[in-house]
C-alpha cells in the first residue's frame, strides 16, 4: 500500500492555525503526523483488538500506539473489553471501572478522558493512563 505524502495527510486534518498545520495534541510531531498518516492510510487497529497488558472481568489496559509523548512517558488505555460508548456502559462495568482505578492510582501518575467533541475514538470509551517524563527538560512544545 502506497504511503500518502505529507502534504495529503496535512490537508485532512483539523488545523490549529494557518501557521501550524497539525492539529492540537500531546503528541510530539513526529507521533502525530504517523497517526495522522496511519489513520488516513487505514492502518489503525481498532481498540478491542490489540492485546491487553492487563485484564479483568469486563476491562482491559492496553498499550497506546500513537501516545502523548510530549509529557508523558508511560501512556495506557483502560476500556471495556465490549465496544460501547461511554453512555452505555452498564452498573457492573461502571462499578469495576471504580475499583480498577483505585488499584491502579500508585502506578500512574493522571489520568485523562478527552471530552467527546475531541475523541478520535468515539464508539470505544477509553480511559487514558499516565505516567510524566521524569525530566521536565525533555518536554519539547
Amino acid at each position: 500500500m502506497k504511503r500518502p505524502n505529507i502534504k495529503t495527510i496535512l490537508s485532512t486534518v483539523k488545523r490549529r492555525s494557518k501557521k501550524d498545520p497539525l492539529p492540537v495534541s500531546l503528541r510530539k510531531n513526529t507521533t502525530e503526523i504517523f497517526y495522522q498518516q496511519s489513520k488516513l492510510a487505514k492502518m489503525t487497529v481498532p481498540l478491542h483488538e490489540e492485546p491487553h497488558l492487563r485484564q479483568w472481568k469486563h476491562w482491559k489496559i492496553i498499550d497506546n500506539a500513537f501516545p502523548y509523548d510530549v509529557a508523558f512517558s508511560t501512556h495506557h488505555l483502560l476500556l471495556p473489553k465490549r465496544v460501547v460508548p461511554e453512555n452505555e456502559l452498564t452498573g457492573t462495568e461502571r462499578a469495576e471501572l471504580e475499583k480498577i482505578l483505585e488499584a491502579v492510582s500508585d502506578e500512574y501518575d493522571c489520568l485523562l478522558v478527552n471530552f467527546i467533541s475531541k475523541q478520535s475514538v468515539r464508539n470505544h470509551f477509553h480511559v487514558h493512563l499516565m505516567t510524566y517524563k521524569d525530566e521536565r527538560s525533555n518536554l519539547t512544545f
